[in-house]
């Protein structure tokens, strides 16, 4: 598994974007985060894979390279039909996604 975030990607964000509107992107990417257990089928690989694709890229955008590769493992399982084990998954998003959430919010205020 590769590092929770990356700091550099976060960097790049704020100095692209600037510190308010990288807050808002870690808002909105946490607000996708808290929604995927309402809005995710497991059994609608499809549409699964959809959603894991958008969290993916939300994830990548931020620097959480733990849950990026968390929701491309999902995607490309998706795609490919292959078994999900949904309680493995929830828990691998739930452990990363509160790490993350916690260093990219800390990295901000640095």
């Amino acid at each position: 598994m590769p590092s929770v975030i990356d700091n550099s990607v976060l960097k790049q964000l704020v100095e692209s974007i600037g510190k308010d509107s990288t807050c808002f992107a870690i808002e909105a990417f946490e607000e996708e985060l808290a929604e995927f257990n309402c809005k995710v089928n497991w059994n609608d690989t499809a549409s699964l894979a959809t959603l894991a694709h958008s969290l993916k890229g939300s994830a990548r955008v931020v620097g959480a390279l733990a849950l990026t590769a968390v929701f491309e493992s999902i995607e490309y399982r998706a795609k490919d039909n292959q078994t999900l084990d949904a309680v493995y998954c929830i828990n691998q998003i739930e452990q990363f996604s509160g790490e993350s959430l916690q260093l990219l919010k800390a990295a901000l205020e640095a």
